[in-house]
């Protein structure tokens, strides 16, 4: 295999040409990972000379593994195939992983886009503290994408879909955030195949109000057991309009919002989870979901902060009642002499 190297508009342009087979495989890794070293914006291969790819090293643009490649750091793109070495590639589902123009003109322009399918993972043990992690993770992912827009909600789906998987499943995890065109998942995969607490909570038995959040917030949810152990809860999130540029055409959007994988044997046509957790109003009320931002100006109050601290080593009661049944009257603390 020829590899000729050359710089466009400050990217990486590898230049291929002949067959890329298993004694060319090896030759190509060390090429792009010899650019990787410099963290170009881009590293695009033009394929336009490639006469035939041996679908055992279809997947040798895939398999590299560089810490620059996490974006918004340096983009590997393919451009150029010809009609038979792009069959080879799309029977590998090459375009799931990586950028793919028609040449290398549109290559260029398009190089330092935000691509249309990312995705990151966290491990996560069965521990309270895998909570506050995974919120931290997928706050930052977020950010790192560039959808500032959705970190709040992409942040809250994360905090019940760990929370469930903790309390309910009790086994290591892992936290995926995928982009998808103009959606955001957000998927939480578990070791425990048991789908029962799922069902109680789309029946609206059993502790699942959590999923009943995810059904308010996330534009679709579901569950799906896995061939390989365990079960994977996911959710979605539409991109904002003026994000969503990069759009695929025959890509449908997701299900309707609670909809849960036939694997699951639940079947579309039945009841909303927040139907049968009798959730309030078509919205939830966000003031009950984030804390407040510190006014400017305030005042510290050492002595009633020592107060709640000290509570915090107590039991905690919660008081139900409609509303005018005196709920506060009853959770009323001693008044605090100023």
């Amino acid at each position: 295999m020829r590899i000729e190297q050359s710089s466009h508009q400050s990217c990486v342009v590898l230049t291929l040409g002949g067959r890329l087979d298993v004694a060319a495989a090896p030759q190509l890794q060390r090429a792009i990972l010899k650019q990787l070293a410099d963290h170009p914006p881009a590293i695009i291969c033009d394929l336009g000379q490639v006469e035939a790819i041996d679908p055992l090293c279809a997947g040798v643009f895939t398999s590299i593994q560089h810490p620059a490649l996490g974006w918004p750091g340096t983009t590997l793109a393919l451009c150029g195939a010809r009609p038979a070495v792009a069959e080879v590639l799309a029977r590998h589902r090459l375009a799931d992983r990586l950028a793919m123009y028609p040449d290398l003109e549109q290559a260029l322009r398009s190089a330092t886009d935000r691509p249309p399918r990312l995705s990151e993972g966290l491990a996560l043990g069965p521990v309270p503290t895998a909570v506050g992690a995974g919120r931290a993770f997928v706050g930052e992912v977020c950010d790192r994408w560039r959808l500032q827009e959705l970190v709040g909600s992409a942040e809250l789906l994360a905090s019940e879909l760990v929370t469930n998987a903790v309390v309910h499943a009790g086994t290591a995890m892992e936290l995926r955030v995928e982009l998808r065109g103009p959606w955001l998942q957000v998927v939480v995969h578990d070791q425990d195949p048991n789908l029962d607490r799922v069902l109680a909570a789309k029946e609206g038995t059993g502790r699942g109000l959590g999923l009943g959040i995810v059904e308010r917030v996330a534009a679709s949810w579901g569950v799906r057991q896995d061939k390989a152990g365990g079960k994977t809860v996911w959710c979605t999130l539409a991109l904002p309009p003026e994000k969503a540029d990069l759009l695929d055409p025959s890509r449908q959007p997701p299900s309707r919002p609670g909809s849960v994988a036939m694997a699951a044997g639940l079947d579309g046509a039945d009841r909303h989870p927040s139907e049968a957790l009798g959730l309030p109003g078509p919205d939830l009320v966000w003031t009950k979901l984030w804390p407040p931002a510190p006014r400017a100006g305030l005042i510290p109050r050492a002595s009633l902060q020592a107060l709640l601290q000290a509570g915090l080593q107590g039991k905690l009661c919660l008081v139900g009642a409609p509303a005018g049944f005196g709920k506060t009257t009853e959770a009323m603390p001693a008044p605090i002499t100023r």
